[in-house]
This record gives structure tokens, sequence and C-alpha cells, in this order.
């Protein structure tokens, strides 16, 4: 069997979050291969932040839909996201934590 494309992967497996963010929001794993993150900063610059496990290679979207800024993981590589840009990371085990 071949290797299966992110366009491949059912629905099903993808877990979606949206939301109109009053503060800071930390987030733990729910289910499937990819969480995709539609987030509205609400006026101001917010933190994103992975708490607990995630399977190896597990991924996340961040579509920031607001006018500031979004930091993912605060506490680790701290990425950001501008207005109006799109983020993709992905948890490695072997890196011991969040890329992106």
């Amino acid at each position: 069997m071949g290797k299966m494309t992110i366009d491949a992967i059912p629905q099903s497996l993808i877990y979606k979050y949206n939301s109109v963010m009053a503060g800071h929001e930390t987030f733990g794993y729910s289910y499937g291969d990819k969480m995709m993150c539609r987030l509205d900063t609400n006026g101001s610059n917010r933190n994103f932040d992975p708490s607990g496990a995630f399977p190896d290679l597990f991924k996340v979207e961040i579509v920031n839909v607001g006018a500031e800024i979004i930091t993912f993981d605060s506490g680790g590589i701290a990425s950001t996201v501008g207005a109006g840009l799109l983020g993709l990371f992905y948890y490695s085990v072997s890196a011991g934590g969040w890329l992106g």
C-alpha cells in the first residue's frame, strides 16, 4: 500500500476547532492525525499552547482570522502566526517537541 497524503486522510481523522479567543488558550490531544484551528484573536495578541501528550507527527494547522498575533507553544518553540496567515506545526517524538 502506498503512502497516504494529507489530502487522502478521511475527515473523521481531522479534529476541527473554532474560537473567538477571550484570552490565552491551551489544547490537548482529542483524536485523529490533524487539528485544524480557525482562531480569531479578538483584539489582543494571544497564546495557543499545547498541553499533555500527542502522537508522533500529529499536525496542527492554525488559520489566524483575527487582527493580532497568535503565538503557538509560547513555552516551547514560540512560533508566531500573523493576522490573516496560516501556521503549520507538527509534533515530533524524536525531536522531543513541536516543530513548525
